[in-house]
């Protein structure tokens, strides 16, 4: 073969000291990909979901349909097994898009809380895996255009990165053959002045009505009222691994 060689890689070719600790180290993570990484509610706030590593807390300040309140306030996982997909925590029943609140607060969020309190460092990050929609071929009920926003104080909110994206989520894709199954993967900067707070907030937050049409495989559908509130339990919002992390 000349000169190149064709062989496989070997773990030892890596040459990576475990002695030496990461670059990088997580604040919070939330995740669900085994058995034993359950849903960790408050002991007072049931609406919050306490990080699996480090800490922090998940929660969001839509309502939850009542049908949805398997666990604990709605939050449950579902394992798939049967169609060999990854374990997820989502919310259901909800209304992402109020349309009788006033405007500017139409779109409903979920926050991510954790404390900076002493660390430093660069290259602050959200990172998350995350799909609306029910099934496959169910139309989207669940808004596609998000605002990644965040605060140092809980109230005032400064935009990160606005009409971010969310596609429907592919749970059967590798029995409809033309996609593979799970949520897409996304990773956001955030500013350096997050750190050093005793609390600090990042959110994602509805930023208009629009949904994804099943029918034509494009985003640019319009969520109304009336398809909303039909089957409101299959308006499903689907997380993987969430995490918060930064360079040391």
């Amino acid at each position: 073969m000349g000169r190149y060689q064709i062989r496989v890689f070997k773990r030892e070719d890596m040459n990576l000291d475990k002695s030496v600790s990461s670059f990088s180290k997580n604040i919070a993570v939330w995740k669900w990909q085994s058995a034993s990484d359950i849903i960790r509610p408050d002991a007072t706030d049931k609406t919050k979901v306490k990080a699996n590593e480090g800490e922090g807390f998940m929660s969001t300040n839509v309502e939850l349909g009542k049908d949805c309140n398997v666990l604990t306030g709605g939050f449950y996982t579902e394992a798939w097994g049967g169609d060999n997909i990854t374990r997820a925590f989502y919310y259901c029943g909800a209304n992402w898009w109020d349309f009788t609140a006033p405007s500017g607060s139409r779109g409903k969020s979920i926050t991510w809380e954790f404390s900076t309190k002493g660390i430093s460092g660069k290259h602050l990050t959200l990172s998350l895996a995350v799909g609306g929609g029910y099934q496959h071929k169910t139309d989207g009920k669940v808004p596609t255009q998000w605002n990644i926003e965040y605060s140092t104080d809980g109230v005032n909110f400064t935009s990160v990165k606005k009409k971010w994206v969310i596609y429907q989520t592919v749970v059967n894709g590798h029995t409809a053959m033309d996609a593979p199954g799970g949520n897409a993967e996304h990773v956001f900067d955030l500013p350096d002045e997050m750190f050093g707070h005793d609390k600090v907030y990042v959110r994602m937050k509805v930023a208009a009505k629009v949904t994804y049409d099943i029918n034509k495989g494009v985003i640019g559908g319009n969520l109304t009222q009336a398809k909303q509130e039909t089957d409101k339990a299959k308006n499903y919002l689907r997380f993987e691994c969430i995490s918060i992390k930064y360079n040391k």
